[in-house]
């Protein structure tokens, strides 16, 4: 009789050792499902020619992101890119724009992979990862060691009306700065004018 009851204790043992892991399982799923969908699609890849022929030599918008280091961006990077280290994506979000494509790339790939990861956590949408410098080398493509600023210089001196291109609404945007600043200027009250009857 002790016998038979080892084997239904046992059976009882198994059966919810059994229950348990099936459980557990249910819960480990469930758990990568949510976490899957909470990071959302994966973003796509683009390969260096791919990135040429879309977005270089078509003068497409967009912003192309050193993910590296400041001293590996300096030994070489691929022309137009701006320099952001991964590390420092987080704290530098607002130098990336959300209305224009954005692609992403380092060394071998997995900082572009983790930076596009954030960018996508951020709320970016339209995000490509190229990878690594070494397949655009690989490739045959130049690499750059200048220096690039996230937007090229404008002459603020010149006036809209100087400007080629500009519209009649740009005229009126600087007329109506100008005035702004004679109003702020005035209520400054650290610079008078003179008129005509103080002269």
């Amino acid at each position: 009789m002790s016998k038979s009851r080892n084997v239904k204790r046992k059976k009882s043992n198994t059966n919810k050792n059994l229950l348990i892991g099936g459980v557990v399982s249910i819960v480990a799923l469930l758990g990568v499902f949510l976490l899957v969908r909470a990071t959302g699609t994966a973003v796509p890849k683009i390969t260096p020619a791919q990135y040429q022929q879309q977005f270089s030599s078509a003068t497409t918008p967009h912003l192309l992101i050193d993910v590296r280091t400041p001293a590996e961006f300096a030994s070489g990077h691929i022309a137009g890119a701006i320099n952001i280290a991964v590390e420092t994506l987080s704290n530098r979000l607002s130098e990336v724009p959300k209305d224009k494509p954005v692609i992403v790339y380092c060394h071998s790939g997995n900082r572009s992979a983790q930076a596009a990861s954030i960018l996508s956590g951020a709320g970016y949408s339209n995000i490509y990862d190229m990878g690594g410098i070494l397949a655009w080398t690989a490739a045959g493509f130049p690499l750059s060691t200048s220096p690039k600023m996230a937007d090229e210089p404008v002459d603020v001196w010149l006036k809209p009306y100087e400007r080629p291109n500009d519209t009649e609404a740009a005229m009126n945007a600087y007329l109506s700065w100008e005035v702004d600043l004679l109003e702020r200027i005035k209520q400054d009250g650290t610079t008078h004018f003179l008129h005509d009857a103080d002269r």
